[in-house]
């Protein structure tokens, strides 16, 4: 069965219709592209207004096949626009996530309270890494 892809993102819809960015996944193409702030606002996703949308139908446009690639556009919390391009994997949706507590001290450790945000490793053979491919 074909995996779905996913971006590592997870917004909530404020009572004006909204959505916030409240979660970035470690790891996952929404927070090692740099481009996605936690608590920018979605306008768009693929061209598609998100404004009013229930979260679910947010949840439904991030997702996609495998390897596919998502356009958002977002308004930082400093009022600037624009287009982030992202590349759904697929991913394991437990793992651990950046919230808006981790927005007001982002090296805070949760468990132990202290320390570094500690990410994934990449798997071998992805780009970026420089581990050959398996063959």
């Amino acid at each position: 069965m074909p995996t779905k892809g996913w971006t590592g993102l997870k917004s909530t819809r404020l009572n004006d219709g909204s959505h916030r960015v409240i979660k970035l996944v470690i790891g996952s193409p929404s927070a090692t592209s740099g481009d996605i702030q936690i608590g920018g606002e979605l306008i768009h996703v693929d061209d598609i207004e998100v404004s009013n949308l229930p979260i679910e139908s947010i949840d439904i446009l991030l997702s996609g096949p495998q390897d596919s690639n998502v356009c958002l556009y977002q308004i930082s919390l400093g009022g600037v626009g624009r287009d982030v391009f992202l590349n759904r994997i697929a991913w394991d949706k437990t793992r651990i996530s950046i919230s808006w507590s981790r927005a007001v001290n982002p090296t805070l450790d949760e468990k132990t309270g202290v320390g570094e945000i500690h990410t994934l490793p990449r798997r071998p053979g992805r780009p970026g890494t420089d581990a050959p491919s398996p063959r």
